[in-house]
């Protein structure tokens, strides 16, 4: 029986159903990293644009998105001709195992008329994606592919942050900032003597983006601020070891950004923040200590320019929609 679940070209009214499809995908364990939104709406653009490079199709069942996939195009000087890559083949749940995409296989010869070789990628654990495939008359290559990474597509390649390597396990923004919210001590990293690092812990309060602590006058951690005033901050939320499986259950988060020195009011502001923090139910003791000692500290503010949290994969998934998995 004829299909019922059409192939066609890919059109700027598929939008939003396009790309809801593709966070699916890039969020699931049939992909070895992630992408964030900047690159999916890059990747539709370029399918419904004029890129010369990809083309982009949705499974349509009466006016329903079934799935999508998206083919880049290429020389291959290994067999003389164009080179078609599967780069993404995404069924809804609903639909997987009715055939459609060994009907997409069997179209693309049709779409590619001027094609030698078609390929794609695919996670060797993934052995339902891989067994599917061969049935549908691919072949393993016996050869490994490397990549270069220079940036993410979309990004203007100037002065930035890495990138997390273990994407799967990155947290959201939200819980991110949930950690430094709720920690009670973080560890300062500064460039310090000899252009040696110097971490050091702290306890802190963070509000509104930015991160205060207080030092004395002078010492270690002061001059190394004074001379470079380019930072990282740490806090560790988890860290329980399980011995028995070789592993650490942690959640953890990074953020980088420039300390400032306050002065005026900044500063008593600040100074309170902290104090609101650690000794909200004692405001008597916190205005004694704040008379006694407060031309004696500086308060320091880091305005954060990237921040990242992590957690184990294994407990990835307890941080809900924080993490990317």
């Amino acid at each position: 029986m004829e299909s019922k679940v059409k192939i066609r070209r890919m059109e700027a009214g598929d939008r939003d159903e396009v790309l809801a499809m593709m966070r699916v995908f890039y969020d699931s364990p049939a992909v070895f990293h992630t992408s964030s939104d900047r690159v999916l709406e890059n990747d539709f653009d370029a399918c419904v644009g004029n890129s010369p490079f990809l083309d982009g199709y949705v499974f349509d069942d009466a006016g329903k998105a079934a799935g999508y996939a998206m083919v880049s195009t290429a020389y291959t000087t290994e067999y003389g001709g164009l080179c078609g890559w599967v780069e993404d083949l995404y069924l809804k749940p609903g639909y997987r195992g009715s055939g459609l995409a060994r009907q997409f296989f069997e179209s693309l010869q049709e779409l590619y008329p001027d094609a030698v070789r078609f390929k794609l990628e695919v996670e060797p654990e993934n052995d339902k994606a891989v067994r599917a495939y061969e049935g549908c008359g691919w072949s393993k290559l016996p050869y490994y592919v490397f990549e270069s990474v220079v940036r993410e597509g979309g990004e203007d390649g100037g002065e930035g942050f890495r990138k997390m390597r273990r994407i799967k396990q990155e947290l959201s923004k939200d819980w991110t900032e949930i950690i430094f919210k709720n920690g009670t001590s973080g560890v300062l990293a500064v460039m310090g003597d000899g252009g040696y690092p110097y971490a050091v812990p702290v306890s802190y309060v963070y509000e509104d983006g930015c991160i205060y602590f207080h030092s004395a006058l002078s010492g270690h951690k002061v001059d190394a601020l004074k001379k470079n005033d380019k930072v990282s901050f740490c806090v560790i939320a988890r860290d329980e070891v399980i011995p028995e499986k070789v592993t650490t259950h942690y959640a953890s988060a990074v953020a980088f950004g420039r300390a400032e020195f306050l002065q005026g009011d900044e500063k008593l502001k600040a100074a309170l923040l902290l104090a609101d923090k650690y000794s909200r139910d004692y405001p008597e003791a916190v205005k004694d200590d704040i008379d006694r000692n407060y031309s004696r500290m500086n308060m320091i503010r880091i305005a954060v320019e990237h921040m990242t949290g992590k957690a184990g994969r294994e407990i990835v998934n307890e941080y809900g929609d924080g993490g990317q998995e």
